[in-house]
């Protein structure tokens, strides 16, 4: 049985946050996640690096940037919808995802998205 023991920080404003995590072992994996932004859009990171290997581990070796947009329609049906927009440079591609929310009852709520591939996932 392995036990994975590990240490977070975090420093939040009202505009912006930084997580950093790192495992309490011989060879640790370090994490760095981070965001700005206000309430219409934020920009942020989530890297990991294992000092074994001294390779990036999440990410895409932090190529990836991604931007996202969450509006309130209805704060008493919790309907929302929201956007996320990523590219990758390495890759040179650019991914598209669109979703929405809607409070059925106070105990259910249904949540949809797509994506600009046609991926589509929906939630109840």
């Amino acid at each position: 049985m392995q036990v994975w023991l590990q240490v977070e920080l975090q420093y939040l404003q009202e505009y912006a946050g930084i997580s950093t995590r790192i495992g309490l072992t011989a060879s640790p994996v370090v994490n760095f996640s981070g965001v700005a932004g206000n309430d219409t859009l934020a920009l942020g990171t989530d890297v990991s690096f294992d000092t074994a290997t001294g390779n990036f581990t999440k990410s895409d070796k932090a190529d990836t940037l991604t931007a996202s947009y969450y509006h309130t329609v209805s704060p008493l049906t919790n309907t929302a919808v929201g956007a996320e927009l990523s590219h990758g440079f390495s890759s040179n591609e650019n991914t598209l995802t669109i979703g929405t929310q809607h409070s059925l009852d106070p105990l259910t709520t249904m949540k949809a998205r797509v994506n600009n591939d046609g991926i589509a996932s929906a939630l109840l």
